[in-house]
């Protein structure tokens, strides 16, 4: 039993990495279009 248990949280460990990285890349992207946009505002 101990070994099913295992394996079903270690699943969940790598869909909840695969969440976080996904939040990492939407969180680069989310940083680069609002540079892009402060500096049309501030120097374009």
């Amino acid at each position: 039993m101990a070994n099913a248990r295992i394996i079903e949280l270690r699943a969940s460990l790598m869909r909840a990495q695969s969440k976080i990285e996904n939040l990492e890349y939407m969180k680069k992207q989310l940083t680069i279009q609002l540079d892009m946009e402060l500096m049309d505002k501030y120097v374009g």
